[in-house]
């Protein structure tokens, strides 16, 4: 019998009644490297990931997204919140700075490509060598 048998015989167990019906579990903060590998119709069709953390990988957006348990109303907007059938909201976790348009870091030095999260805006935007872009390209 392998590790994981299909679940239809009764000396097989199925990985899913081994996580009571959840397939993807991990609420533990620190447990980052356990994130689930998942496309957005992956994401869009499931119930029951349970993960705090999901790593979105997808030809439109890759990145590490993170369960925001107080959000129970945004839209799913293909970028900054991805919710699931069951209403889980993800949003991404953006390296670098984040605060409001007047307290961006000065840009003398800044490397290009460095992100910063404008909660003014409320969107990511990325420091491009002379100006502060968004997603879009357009400068902000």
């Amino acid at each position: 019998m392998a590790v994981f048998g299909s679940g239809t015989s009764p000396d097989q167990v199925s990985p899913n009644s081994l996580l009571g019906g959840a397939a993807f579990v991990n609420n533990n903060d620190l447990a980052v490297q356990y994130a689930p590998v998942l496309s957005l119709d992956m994401i869009r069709g499931a119930t029951g990931i349970e993960s705090k953390y999901i790593i979105v990988d997808d030809a439109g957006i890759i990145g590490l997204f993170r369960y925001d348990s107080s959000d129970t109303t945004t839209a799913d907007n293909n970028a900054t919140v991805l919710v699931t059938s069951d209403g889980r909201r993800y949003k991404p976790v953006v390296p670098g700075r984040n605060g409001t348009t007047a307290n961006r870091p000065g840009t003398v030095g800044l490397p290009t490509g460095y992100p910063y999260y404008d909660t003014t805006l409320g969107k990511p935007i990325w420091w491009n060598g002379s100006a502060w872009k968004d997603a879009a390209n357009s400068t902000v």
